[in-house]
């Protein structure tokens, strides 16, 4: 996942995730994902570079977050929504501490839940990234050892047949202690 921001010109937040493929982009608003080729170039990024097209590449000064899957601490993934009080189970292989999502086929709400503002199931409480809104006491996922339940039926989440793509970062990253070990010298 790439997350871009120009810095001395107004314009959304253009990201990328590997889940729409190199010619769609997402911004930090409602809107669906949009396709061209303009974004990345039509180019997948590599474990060490990314390609920007001429929509992306300008003179402007950037700031740019790169994020990969790291088994035991980070997961980026796409995930179909049922519809239903009783829904998806996203596995991430970890018990998430903070879970962003996203429908990315319309439109929807960056939705965010962590694990420290109510902390116990089935009480995670919404917030947005895109707006300014208040947190919600709507109960919307569980937080599992292994990934998260979705536990309403909000569009914005759990929409019957919406794709749905989604970071999620450990809890205890690498192992249940939160200790990652060090190598030997």
């Amino acid at each position: 996942m790439i997350i871009l921001k120009f810095l001395n010109t107004t314009s959304n937040w253009s990201i990328y995730h590997k889940e729409l493929g190199n010619t769609k982009r997402l911004v930090f608003t409602t809107a669906a994902s949009t396709t061209s080729s303009a974004y990345w170039n039509n180019t997948s990024p590599t474990s060490s570079v990314f390609t920007l097209g001429t929509d992306l590449n300008q003179t402007y000064n950037q700031v740019v977050y790169c994020f990969a899957s790291v088994e035991g601490f980070s997961k980026f993934g796409r995930y179909t929504g049922n519809g239903s009080s009783n829904g998806s189970f996203v596995w991430c292989g970890f018990r998430p501490a903070f879970v962003m999502t996203k429908r990315s086929d319309s439109t929807g709400n960056w939705t965010m839940f962590d694990n420290q503002r109510e902390g116990y199931n089935v009480d995670n409480d919404r917030l947005r990234a895109n707006t300014l809104d208040t947190e919600t006491t709507t109960d919307y996922v569980d937080i599992l050892s292994n990934g998260f339940k979705l536990r309403s039926s909000d569009a914005d989440v759990n929409a019957s047949g919406g794709t749905y793509l989604f970071m999620a970062f450990a809890e205890h990253p690498f192992g249940g202690d939160g200790v990652v070990p060090v190598p030997a010298r």
